[in-house]
């Protein structure tokens, strides 16, 4: 025991310095250290091993929370029934039976083959065709959603709205004025569609009096696809043909030719009313990094109905040599863009943006699409009725700060009040308001039949 100390003592002193080491022999802080020195040599054989350990902990770590990059897949490929249940499976919908989740997936791959618009137009037109319009550089776009960035980088403008082409829309456009009121609502949309609950009270604040249909959504990590019954069962709505005849047309230069469907990440009808306006906002997340916004306007106001209070502006950063950094926002002008209706354009929507209609409500078509195809495993297909909770992380991908999409269960309305009571500073009888508007009176009743602890906490 006594050579060993003696052993160790001399192997400090070599590192240290043996007169140094006598010399500030009673102090606490070189014993201290001088302990510390003695530990780590008598664990330097498993130090190799320890730091081999966490850097693998680490790799894993990050190889299950990462968004796979999407590449093209054979649809033709055939998959067994046990690897479908295993692999296919997108994370988000794993609690759902197996069963249902990839019959639906199936046969809407089937469909996306057998009933789609793109084929016959894709063997008339040449892929890439000549243009007078470019795809936005969405990396050089991207450096424009913060000003002083775009400032500091750049001399010139950010892109900011691209006109494609006008295409016909009138078979579009009567079938979105001739859906019932009801049809824009939650119950309406609850009863024949999928709902994505815990966004009302966010989009009420950004977006009051804007109401939405959803046909194709992402997650804000624009990893998995949503794919709802007012796409996928035409017995529901038409919406899926009239959209695709219009997208395969505009579309068609880009050469995505039969695949143009699995390019599309969000497809959403979105409906002003009257008096309404959308707030001074960015779009911010994965999707919006990810995706050209196009515009498809159905519904255009008249300006002179407006009342003055018609525009749909853009804030653009203003390069003048004057300005000074950390005031791009004050320095940055309004540009009031181009809208008609049947004009596609694309938009720089990470860009603050904001839109206001006078006595004449507005509807466009928006849809945001990706370069590379969507794999056939990150795409979920909803069921009618189904009700999912936005904003619930993936289970799997803990190490990803976006946020995802819970299919795993039907979600209440009582889950959504709550969720909604989390995050926002809001009551319960406002979160009702904002879901069910005029009808919120009556949902009122059962809410608090099935959770009076809620109207206790909020007292």
């Amino acid at each position: 025991m006594r050579g060993n100390a003696i052993e160790r003592h001399s192997t400090v002193d070599l590192a240290y310095g043996s007169s140094s080491l006598s010399r500030a022999r009673d102090s606490k802080s070189k014993k201290f250290i001088r302990r510390i020195v003695i530990r780590l040599m008598h664990w330097r054989r498993h130090g190799r091993v320890v730091v081999l350990f966490f850097l693998l902990l680490g790799f894993f770590w990050l190889l299950l929370g990462r968004t796979y990059p999407y590449r093209d897949l054979d649809l033709d490929r055939p998959a067994s029934a046990s690897r479908e249940r295993l692999r296919g499976t997108p994370r988000s919908a794993a609690g759902l039976p197996a069963a249902r989740v990839n019959a639906l997936r199936a046969s809407y791959l089937q469909l996306l083959k057998q009933d789609n618009a793109c084929i016959s137009l894709a063997q008339t037109q040449q892929p890439n065709a000549q243009t007078e319009w470019q795809l936005h550089d969405l990396e050089v776009q991207n450096q424009s959603a913060d000003l002083d960035t775009w400032n500091e980088l750049h001399g010139d403008e950010p892109p900011v709205q691209t006109i494609w082409q006008r295409v016909d829309i009138k078979e579009l456009k009567h079938a979105v004025a001739n859906l019932p009121t009801n049809a824009w609502t939650r119950i309406g949309q609850e009863r024949t569609n999928a709902v994505f609950l815990g966004r009302a009270v966010h989009m009420n604040h950004s977006k009051p009096g804007v109401e939405s249909i959803h046909l194709i959504m992402s997650d804000n990590a624009a990893h998995n696809v949503y794919v709802f019954p007012w796409w996928w069962d035409e017995n529901v709505s038409p919406f899926r043909k009239l959209v695709m005849r219009v997208l395969c047309e505009v579309m068609a230069p880009l050469g995505y030719g039969a695949n143009t469907e699995r390019h599309l990440l969000r497809v959403q009808l979105a409906r002003m009313a009257p008096r309404s306006a959308i707030n001074m906002h960015q779009d911010s997340g994965r999707w919006a990094e990810d995706a050209h916004r196009l515009h498809v306007p159905l519904i255009v106001p008249k300006e002179a109905n407006g009342d003055g209070h018609y525009y749909f502006e853009v804030r653009i950063p203003n390069n003048s040599k004057s300005m000074k950094k950390g005031k791009s926002m004050v320095n940055a002008y309004l540009r009031n863009i181009t809208v008609d209706e049947g004009l596609v354009f694309e938009l720089n929507n990470v860009l603050a943006h904001r839109l206001s209609v006078g006595k004449d409500e507005r509807v466009h078509l928006l849809v945001d699409f990706l370069e590379n195809p969507l794999p056939p495993k990150h795409i979920v297909v909803l069921d009618r009725a189904q009700r999912c909770m936005y904003g619930k992380k993936d289970k799997l991908s803990f190490s990803r700060k976006q946020y995802g999409v819970d299919c795993s269960r039907n979600y209440t309305m009582v889950d959504e009040v709550k969720y909604e009571l989390t995050t926002k500073d809001v009551t319960p009888q406002e979160v009702m308001d904002i879901i069910y508007g005029d009808e919120a009176e009556s949902h009122m009743k059962q809410l608090i039949h099935d959770a009076p602890e809620l109207f206790e906490l909020s007292q």
